[in-house]
C-alpha cells in the first residue's frame, strides 16, 4: 500500500485541489495500490499564522508515512523538509477535483519539482536573515521585528 497527499479544499476526493500547502485547509491522502485508490482519509491542515505553516504541514504528511505530495505552490522550507525525508513533490498544473489529479499522477501527467516554487512563508517573525524552520532553512527573512528581518536569505544544502 503506497500514499500520496494532495493539498485540498474540502474533505472528498470531489474537493478542489487547493494551491498552495501552507494555505490550504485540508490535507487529503490517498492510500493506493495497483494504480488503484483503495481508502482515503482528509486531515485538517495544521498550518499557523506563525510563520513556516508549509513545514508543520510537511511534518505532519511525514508523519503519516507519505511518498508523495501533489501541490501547485511550495515554500523552500516544506519542500526542503520532504525532500530531506524521502518524499516527492509533484505539481499540478490544475484546481481541478482530487480524484481527477489522482489518476494524473498516476498516469504520470505531473511534474516532479526539484526545488521549491513559491516563496512560502517568511520562516518566521522578527528572524533577521535566519527562520526559524528546522532542517536547516533559511528564509528569505523579512520578519515582522524591529529591523523588519531585511536579510536576503539563503537555502542552505
Amino acid at each position: 500500500m503506497k500514499k500520496i497527499a494532495i493539498s485540498s479544499k474540502g474533505q472528498s476526493l470531489d474537493s478542489k485541489v487547493s494551491p498552495a500547502l501552507g494555505v490550504c485547509p485540508y490535507l487529503c491522502i490517498v492510500e493506493y495500490d495497483q494504480g488503484q485508490i483503495d481508502n482515503y482519509k482528509v486531515l485538517q491542515n495544521p498550518a499557523t499564522k506563525k510563520g513556516c505553516s508549509g513545514l508543520n504541514a510537511a511534518k505532519t504528511l511525514v508523519n503519516e508515512g507519505i511518498e508523495a505530495l501533489i501541490v501547485q505552490h511550495i515554500g523552500s522550507c516544506s519542500f526542503n523538509y520532504l525532500n530531506n525525508h524521502g518524499v516527492d513533490v509533484y505539481q499540478t498544473q490544475t484546481f481541478g477535483k482530487i480524484k481527477d489529479v489522482v489518476v494524473d499522477y498516476f498516469n504520470n501527467n505531473l511534474l516532479q519539482l526539484n526545488k521549491a516554487n513559491s516563496g512560502g512563508s517568511k520562516c518566521g517573525p522578527g528572524r533577521r536573515n535566519k527562520g526559524n524552520c528546522q532542517g536547516g532553512c533559511y528564509g528569505p527573512g523579512y520578519g515582522q521585528g524591529k529591523n523588519r528581518g531585511a536579510g536576503k536569505g539563503r537555502n542552505k544544502p
